[in-house]
Formats: structure tokens, sequence, C-alpha cells
């Protein structure tokens, strides 16, 4: 099952001078959906709308297998979790900073987030978050230079490590505790999506 979310641009009707209404000239009204694809056969077994307010910040979602829940951050800094069968919104948590480029860690149920405090917006720091109450557990700072490529972040459980790839192409290892580096290599090539995983 492929779930997620999209969202539709429609337009308000806005009367020209001549009195025709145009079709894509008044203000636009977002819908946001989620949706539920059968991967075998590619049919759309659900489309709920879904209240996303604002919007959403497109690097922090996850799936809890768990719970069958779908969980999105929402652009006023609230986790909110999702029942993707009909679009309820189950929960909301407040966080209240700017997560981008988040790992769901579902053995200790923790997010791990490059974060943005909002009276420190030129900081990285390395975030921990519990999902289940939006609070945070630890907050570190990290080496920032010229930034972290969004949505390229792993997590390697077995040495507690945050994965990102900063603005030099370089893979850069953190630990999660402390975000201390602790490895870094260079790609030889640049790279638009990286997944990483242990084999």
């Amino acid at each position: 099952m492929l779930i997620g979310r999209y969202t539709t641009i429609t337009y308000e009707d806005d009367p020209d001078t001549t009195g025709i209404k145009s079709g894509k000239s008044g203000p636009p009204i977002y819908t946001d959906y989620v949706i539920r694809v059968n991967l075998s056969t590619g049919t759309i077994v659900s489309k709920n709308k879904i209240d996303v307010g604002e919007g959403v910040y497109g690097t922090t979602y996850y799936y809890d297998e768990k719970e069958k829940h779908y969980i999105l951050y929402r652009s006023d800094n609230y986790l909110i979790t999702i029942n993707p069968s009909t679009g309820e919104i189950i929960k909301e948590r407040y966080v209240g900073k700017i997560l981008v480029s988040s790992v769901y860690n579902p053995v200790n149920n923790m997010l791990i987030s490059l974060s943005y405090p909002t009276s420190d917006s030129q900081r990285n720091y390395l975030s921990v978050i519990n999902p289940e109450t939006g609070v945070e557990i630890s907050s570190n700072p990290i080496e920032s230079g010229d930034g972290y490529y969004a949505n390229i972040a792993g997590y390697d459980i077995e040495n507690n490590w945050y994965i990102a790839v900063n603005t030099k192409f370089e893979v850069v290892c953190f630990d999660v505790s402390t975000g201390e580096i602790k490895k870094r290599y260079k790609l030889e090539n640049p790279l638009a999506d990286i997944k990483f995983w242990r084999r």
C-alpha cells in the first residue's frame, strides 16, 4: 500500500473589467487529500480530504506501522496524526520549532530532525522529539556550514547516528546524543535523492 498526501489548486472566480469571469485569476484555493493506493493493481483504495490549515512541511512525515497512522508536520509546528482510511485528524501535538529532513525511529519511538528554533533561525540543531507528546527530548547545535539538502536523511540505529548531506555533497554522520560529527565523506557525484540502509 502506498500512502501519501497531495494537494489540488483551484481558483475563485474573479470578474474582470468586462464582467466576464476568468478561470485562473482569482485567489487560489488549496485542497489537501490523504490517499491510499494498492501498489499491486494501481487502484486507489481511498482518497479523503484533510484539513492541514496553512499547509505542511514537505520533509517531515512518516507512517506509524504499529498504529496504522500517517503523521504530518503542519506549518503551525504541530505534529498531526491522521487516520489514512478516513482522513480524520486523531491527534495534534505542539512542537514549536521548524523541523526538516526528519527520520522516524519506530524502535525507540523517536523523531530525529534538523531543527531551526524561531529565535535562532540561522543555526542548525539536531533535535529528538517524542512524537507521542511533541516534547523535545534533546537538542544539540551542529555544524551548519551552508546548510543541508532537504529530504536526504537517514538514521543508523546501531551507532545512533543521524545522517545528512550538506551542500558540499558531503555525507555527514552526527551522534544523536551529542551532535558531534562521527564520520564524513565526499560523494563522488552530486545526487538529488539518497536513501541510507545498513546491510
